[in-house]
């Protein structure tokens, strides 16, 4: 019945979608003109007061972000919608669908509005540059000379960020083209890549310049070379009739209204990139009222600075909050290309907000120690650079995003290092009362050995623990970890409850080492260049790269991706330090985990649950993990000995010398490895520049 009933809403669904296409009705270019004029011919309020939009909304590609291109368009059709026949500037907007009711963005266009028009775009208008302008030269002057100005969009742009209601967003651009007459151009954002010129995502014409800027760019009769790139081409033809040009973030941010020519410089994450102002991290999606927000640039790992990510989220969200009616899909994923689906999966795990206080049956015993705090130590292969480090304020997060509240979780100092008071005052700043801090005799921390780390105290901690009859499961992790959404309900599941042990999915910097080492000694390649190719090679064909089922064998499991049956453990009272090296001298240093595993297993004949790979919800995180890493759209470094991740911006300060920027910058820019020379003198101090 419920397979007949989800059938059911499908072809619902279906019919609904279906319906919705019949009634939507394209207008075809030779009665655009006559559809445009007949809307001015209903008006009463004079052209300077009356602009018109062209929004081209092209297809979305397969492994495009599908959610960015939609929330898009539902942002700039909420302001349409709001856009009210008393407002002050009047507009009319003209939708150019590519593949007309084909295209699966249509539904979110606004409808039955006596100022919106819906035109098929059709295949020689490839480009949106290109569409525009031969969109431009069907209407002609005679339509054209009816409005102010003519604004060029597409489903690549995301605004207006302000002005929201009835129009007002226009008033800035209005504005600057009254107040000075020679400004034939306005647009967001201003770039010097090649040369300077107004970016294409929200420019706009004034009205009585547009043909005579774009007399050369006529799609049937171009003189201009058809190689020339159109953005820049057209920015050039308005300078060289003696118009000027204006940037709407430029005159907010930085008091130039009218650009003179020098180029404002700053930067994002890659020099590379720095002509290119959507790279940037200083100014905000407000003062340029549309940014340019998918296509090539998300395809490019690191183009965006995350301070810009997290602004566009922050306003987009902003808006949406003061407007009921703009649904918003969230979290939307902003990465084109192969690693789509998998930022995607992260995208979602990371949305879910799972908070309560209920008491929990999953215990987690959480090893900290002072490098987990919010001072952080550079690490010596990269000098003062600053990796991402998988610390308390990701492990605690991922625990409180559990589908689940089933949970309590307690933090304990592992070492001779006073962290006690920091770790107290972290646990506090996330206001969980879940999160306990467990205060372990001193006896117990040794100064740190990496023989046997974190193990006294971690079965001190277990002892404690253990007398609470509500912890039907223990784990034994690290702050440094992270955690699937949907672990703790895996864990309590009717599937795994008769089970002693149950090892949980894991993804670990150690089963890629070990799988990339395997490849570079099948294909003799033992140099720098072997790093990363395989890397990205196995990423690239599986979409969770080397994560893999945790097996009950030293080696392959991790103490984080173990839980323990209470009961089972009590009666049994075998801890961890049995299995150190000075007791068992073939463990490896700091596999007592393992060891312990292994030998409850085959000498105990303990039962084991083996959850299976089945996404990033049920997985155990291995900080640093390079899945992770690459999922949450950082980079990882392939480093022979201490590979670890980091941010674009971060690698946009290193010095070239001893990176193989070449190769990364022209590949995935997934994964960063040493030059032949950084590969050569590794064991040196690496130099990086400051800004």
């Amino acid at each position: 019945r419920g397979a007949m009933l989800v059938f059911r809403v499908l072809v619902l669904l279906v019919v609904i979608t279906q319906t919705f296409l019949v009634a939507v009705t394209f207008v075809e270019d030779s009665s655009l003109q006559s559809f445009v004029l007949k809307y001015v011919g209903n008006q009463t309020v004079p052209s300077s007061r009356r602009s018109i939009v062209i929004y081209r909304v092209g297809e979305v590609p397969r492994d495009g972000s599908y959610d960015v291109y939609e929330n898009n368009i539902k942002f700039f059709s909420a302001a349409v919608v709001a856009h009210s026949a008393s407002a002050k500037h009047q507009a009319i907007y003209v939708f150019r669908v590519v593949g007309g009711k084909r295209n699966k963005l249509v539904r979110y266009l606004p409808q039955n509005l006596p100022y919106v028009i819906l035109s098929k775009c059709h295949s020689h208008t490839a480009k949106d540059m290109v569409s525009h302008i031969h969109t431009i030269h069907i209407l002609g002057d005679q339509v054209l000379s009816k409005f102010h100005s003519v604004m060029l969009l597409s489903h690549e742009a995301r605004g207006p960020f302000e002005g929201h209601k009835d129009g007002s967003w226009w008033d800035r651009i209005v504005n600057t083209f009254n107040a000075r007459p020679n400004v034939a151009i306005v647009g967001p954002l201003i770039s010097c890549e090649v040369a300077p010129h107004v970016q294409s995502h929200g420019l706009t014409f004034r009205s009585d310049k547009v043909l005579h800027i774009l007399s050369e760019f006529h799609p049937q009769k171009s003189k201009r070379n058809k190689d020339e790139v159109l953005e820049i081409a057209v920015t050039s033809s308005a300078l060289a009739l003696g118009y000027q040009v204006s940037s709407l973030a430029y005159a907010r941010q930085w008091n130039m209204t009218v650009f003179d020519g020098k180029c404002h410089i700053s930067r994002g994450n890659y020099a590379i990139h720095s002509e290119n102002p959507v790279s940037w991290c200083d100014f905000s999606p407000e003062s340029s009222l549309f940014m340019r927000w998918g296509g090539e640039t998300l395809t490019r790992r690191g183009f965006y600075c995350q301070q810009t990510m997290d602004l566009i989220l922050g306003a987009s969200t902003a808006v949406a909050d003061l407007n009921p009616d703009l649904h918003l899909t969230l979290p939307e994923t902003n990465m084109n290309g192969p690693l789509h689906d998998l930022v995607k999966e992260m995208d979602l795990e990371r949305w879910h907000d799972r908070t309560g206080g209920v008491a929990g049956t999953v215990c987690f015993l959480v090893r900290t120690s002072s490098s987990l705090g919010r001072q952080k130590a550079p690490q010596k292969h990269l000098d003062k650079a600053t990796r991402v480090d998988m610390d308390l304020d990701v492990f605690i997060p991922t625990l409180m995003r559990q589908t689940s509240p089933s949970w309590e979780a307690y933090f304990f100092v592992t070492d001779d290092q006073p962290f006690d008071a920091e770790l107290q005052e972290i646990l506090s700043s996330h206001r969980d009362n879940r999160l306990h801090f467990l205060d372990i005799d001193k006896k117990f921390r040794p100064k740190y050995h990496p023989v046997d780390a974190a193990y006294p105290a971690s079965d001190e901690a277990l002892r404690l623990i253990m007398q609470k009859p509500q912890c039907t499961r223990l784990s034994v992790t690290n702050g440094d970890n992270a955690y699937g959404s949907e672990v703790v309900a895996n864990i309590l599941s009717p599937t795994a409850a008769k089970a002693d042990l149950i090892l949980l999915p894991l993804d670990t910097r150690y089963f890629a080492a070990e799988g990339c080492r395997e490849r570079r000694a099948e294909l003799g390649n033992d140099g720098y260049d072997g790093y990363c190719t395989y890397f990205e090679e196995r990423h690239l064909q599986s979409r969770y790269g080397f994560a893999r089922r945790s097996q009950p064998i030293m080696g392959q499991v991790d103490v984080a991706s173990v839980f323990i049956d209470r009961d089972k453990f009590v009666d049994t009272g075998v801890f961890f330090n049995a299995f150190s090296n000075a007791k068992v001298k073939t463990t490896c240093v700091g596999c007592q985990d393992g060891t312990w595993v292994e030998t409850m297993v085959s000498k105990y004949q303990w039962s084991v649950h083996i959850v299976p790979l089945n996404g990033l919800k049920h997985m155990v995180f291995h900080g640093p993990s390079p899945l992770w890493c690459i999922a949450a759209g950082n980079v990882w470094f392939d480093h022979p000995e201490k590979a670890t991740c980091l941010t674009h911006g971060n690698i946009g300060k290193l010095t070239p010398p001893n990176f193989d920027f070449d190769t990364f910058h022209n590949g995935t820019r997934m994964c960063l490895r040493l030059s032949e020379h950084g590969f050569n003198t590794r064991e040196q101090p690496v130099p990086i520049v400051r800004h």
